[in-house]
């Protein structure tokens, strides 16, 4: 799966047309979304969701 890597598991992918980003966890056989976050609003604010 592409995108950047963020840490270990964690990666995101910047969409094309709007200013997001999807962040997700890979895991084994499936990916689990999350955040959809705006680049330029409140960037970071899902990082409290990764322990």
């Amino acid at each position: 799966m592409q995108g950047r890597e963020l840490s270990r598991n964690i990666r995101s992918f910047r969409t094309r047309i709007f200013p997001y980003q999807v962040v997700f966890m890979m895991q084994e056989d499936s990916a689990t979304v999350l955040a959809v976050a705006h680049e330029k609003r409140e960037p970071d604010y899902w990082k409290h969701r990764i322990h």
